[in-house]
């Protein structure tokens, strides 16, 4: 068995995560950019799954092919979760925002970037987006509540991982 090929395909698998998550967002298969990206990410680890499993049929008898799927996978995940923050950096950054606003307008002055930044509409805006995406709703009485919990799963998950690998407590 050629290990090249085991070193390239959660690369090939990655440029598959990227090539779906662009062609569902463009083709607006999808309401959201998140849910774009976890398509990708699906799409992408499936067809990692399918062409180890393929090489495990054509090789067989080879007990290495647990640790190639386990660092296959390992390796895709890294490759997946950086690009969803570098992805998510364009979106959600306020110095990227803030730079947007200087090319929109050409130039503004401190006090009219704070009437576009202050904090209630910072936070009418996410809280807008957060609607939008179906991630909360709001009752006739105007409370709000979670309505899809995937943002927080993964958030969560994101505490979990910088507990166990940056040994940090929040």
């Amino acid at each position: 068995m050629d290990n090249r090929i085991l070193v390239l395909l959660p690369i090939v698998a990655f440029a598959v995560n990227v090539s779906v998550h662009i062609l569902v967002f463009r083709f607006r298969l999808v309401k959201s950019m998140l849910k774009a990206i976890v398509a990708g990410f699906a799409v992408g680890l499936l067809f990692l799954w399918i062409a180890l499993a393929g090489l495990a049929w054509t090789a067989p008898g080879e007990a290495s092919y647990v640790v190639y799927f386990t660092l296959g996978t390992l390796t895709y995940g890294l490759l997946g979760y950086n690009y969803f923050h570098f992805t998510n950096l364009g979106e959600t950054a306020r110095r990227i925002r803030i730079l947007r606003e200087f090319v929109e307008h050409g130039s503004m002055s401190a006090k009219e970037l704070l009437t576009h930044y202050n904090s209630a509409e910072i936070i009418r805006v996410r809280l807008g987006r957060l609607v939008r995406s179906s991630q909360i709703e709001i009752a006739q009485s105007g409370a709000m509540r979670i309505k899809d919990r995937s943002v927080l799963r993964m958030a969560n998950m994101m505490v979990m991982l910088k507990c166990i690998l940056l040994a940090k407590k929040e």
